[in-house]
């Protein structure tokens, strides 16, 4: 594809990330963003049915571990992949949009952490109400279309590079991500059955930055723990 077509596509991929984030132009919505670097549930000594820590609930699903979405086409000419990594009380999430339908050609990746807390059961069917704040996001882009793409839309507050990472902390509207002090975390739900993990359908706009913004739905892309 031409790189005028391919720059539209970026700018498409990046709009569904959680900004409060990701925003829905997909045929598959993302999961919310937040994840962040723990041990596994087996290394913490977390069973499947205990609680995690934070959570409201002796039967509150323990997150603990690495989730891994499949590579999965977002509509607009490229793919995706989701890897969260979750301790008792944090999360972090790599969310890496490829040009390829076997995720084997980055071309930008977006990095959201934070801490994060279970609230209670949710009005959901087998769902939880959960807060993923963020402590910091960046980018990272693997190509230099996306290089100017965020140049042109004014992210990050120096010029962009190939594989330099900036901070998005104070938001790129134009990709979809609000600034964190206008939006310190998604409202989410989360849902776990054995190995497999989803989280809530995310909106259009990427505004899950309240509480009366959160999910009625769960996402049908699933996490599987590795």
């Amino acid at each position: 594809m031409g790189m005028e077509r391919r720059n539209t596509f970026f700018i498409a991929a990046l709009t569904i990330l959680t900004a409060c984030p990701s925003g829905a132009a997909s045929t598959v919505e993302p999961t919310s963003i937040a994840g962040s670097t723990g041990s596994s549930s087996e290394e913490s000594g977390l069973g499947e049915s205990e609680a995690a820590s934070g959570s409201t609930g002796a039967d509150a699903p323990a997150l603990a571990g690495r989730w891994l979405s499949p590579c999965f086409d977002q509509g607009d000419g490229t793919f995706a992949m989701l890897d969260f990594d979750l301790s008792d009380e944090a999360w972090s999430l790599d969310y890496r949009v490829h040009g390829d339908e076997t995720c084997s050609s980055p071309l930008v990746t977006v990095r959201i952490e934070g801490p994060y807390t279970i609230e209670g059961r949710s009005d959901v069917d087998e769902a939880w109400d959960a807060v993923f704040g963020f402590d910091a996001k960046t980018i990272t882009p693997h190509a230099q279309p996306l290089v100017d793409a965020l140049d042109g839309a004014g992210c990050g507050r120096e010029p962009w590079a190939v594989d330099v990472t900036q901070s998005i902390d104070d938001g790129c509207a134009a990709f979809g991500q609000y600034p964190l002090d206008s939006c310190a975390a998604d409202y989410d739900l989360v849902s776990r059955d054995g190995d497999t993990l989803r989280f809530g359908n995310r909106p259009p706009d990427n505004d899950m930055c309240t509480a009366e913004r959160r999910p009625h739905e769960l996402s049908p892309l699933a996490m599987a723990r590795q």
